[in-house]
């Protein structure tokens, strides 16, 4: 039944047994004779079936991983729990990884941190970097398994040896912290330097480095930038934020609010909170743009809306002024009420509250 669900043809040897027992009826010489017959025919065809069943059993194996695949990607966790535990328990590394996830995570309501890491642990003895970072990660955080930071590092060498940029990155980060190695700024400098080279995600690392003085190195607002700018290029959104700082402000670079203004727009454009803040304040200000208010109060609101206190004192403003934005004295209260609310809040920021909280994103 199998082999016909399947698309494929039943076995000779199986042909043959079948049609044996109808001649058994007829006599020991009759079956003889066919068995004698066929008997090159059924080595042909278990040769044959020899290579087939395996192509076959590859392939179907294959198809379900790929709906496995497929079916987690769009968060449709009963059919990839369908298909995942059996190509697991077959020793496939990808199905073990997505297992791995799946109960980490709790996707489909199978959460357990102890099988998470006993996947993790059986993609990880394969190879697979993401399952030996995720192992590491547990044994650092005693998920699953008993905290151990030797046994981190273990894996986070084991990856990182493999080329694992991220392996990397928590390696340097534990060298930085002497968490379960030596402390070694030396080696963490490396090491981060190694996994911004290799994925951009870690080159603003390197760029906070030099902002901070970090790792043993000086402060150097010019290499700052170099990194800040090789993130934003790729993409990275606070790292575009913290650019346009350095250009508002002329540090590491000349003063240019054009350029800020470009790298504001990026990542305002992409939800950055603080970008939307400042982009605002450039377009009230007319600096690096045309003065244009109703601009202003747009990206004032935006930030607002994500809690960030000067764009709500800003936005009160305009209500208040029915500068950019019919006068209205109710909203300007609402927002001047809304400051003061979050200014009083415990964990409330002060002064340098934009570019702290940049830093915690």
């Amino acid at each position: 039944m199998k082999a016909q669900r399947r698309g494929l043809r039943e076995p000779a040897s199986c042909q043959f047994r079948r049609g044996a027992s109808v001649l058994e009826s007829g006599g020991n010489v009759v079956l003889n004779t066919v068995q004698q017959a066929r008997r090159p025919f059924l080595l042909v065809a278990l040769s044959i079936l020899g290579f087939i069943c395996p192509v076959a059993v590859a392939a179907s194996e294959k198809e379900d991983l790929q709906a496995a695949l497929a079916a987690y990607d769009r968060y449709d966790y009963a059919t990839a729990w369908r298909f995942l535990p059996p190509l697991a328990e077959k020793g496939n590394p990808q199905a073990q990884l997505t297992l791995a996830k799946m109960y980490f995570a709790g996707a489909g309501a199978h959460f357990d941190y102890k099988k998470a890491a006993l996947w993790y642990e059986k993609a990880a003895l394969q190879g697979v970097s993401g399952a030996q970072c995720a192992l590491a990660q547990m044994y650092q955080k005693g998920r699953g398994v008993p905290a151990d930071a030797k046994r981190a590092r273990h894996w986070f060498e084991r990856a990182a040896s493999g080329g694992s940029a991220e392996a990397r990155y928590n390696l340097a980060s534990m060298y930085m912290e002497g968490s379960g190695v030596p402390l070694d700024a030396k080696k963490a400098f490396s090491l981060y330097k190694q996994a911004a080279d290799s994925d951009w995600h870690y080159q603003i690392r390197m760029a906070e480095i030099f902002d901070k003085g970090l790792c043993g190195m000086k402060s150097d607002s010019r290499e700052a930038v170099l990194w800040y700018r090789l993130a934003a290029s790729h993409g990275d959104v606070l790292a575009a934020d913290l650019l346009g700082d350095y250009y508002r402000q002329g540090k590491g670079v000349g003063q240019d609010y054009k350029e800020a203004f470009k790298w504001y727009s990026f990542a305002a454009s992409r939800g950055n909170q603080f970008a939307q803040y400042e982009l605002a304040v450039l377009y009230e200000s007319g600096k690096g743009v045309s003065c244009n208010l109703k601009q202003a109060f747009n990206w004032y609101a935006q930030a607002a809306a994500r809690d960030v206190v000067p764009a709500m004192h800003a936005l009160a403003l305009l209500y208040s002024q029915g500068r950019g934005v019919a006068k209205d004295e109710v909203e300007a209260s609402r927002w001047f009420a809304r400051e003061k609310a979050l200014r009083h809040r415990s964990d409330f920021e002060p002064a340098a509250t934009l570019q702290i909280r940049r830093k915690k994103l």
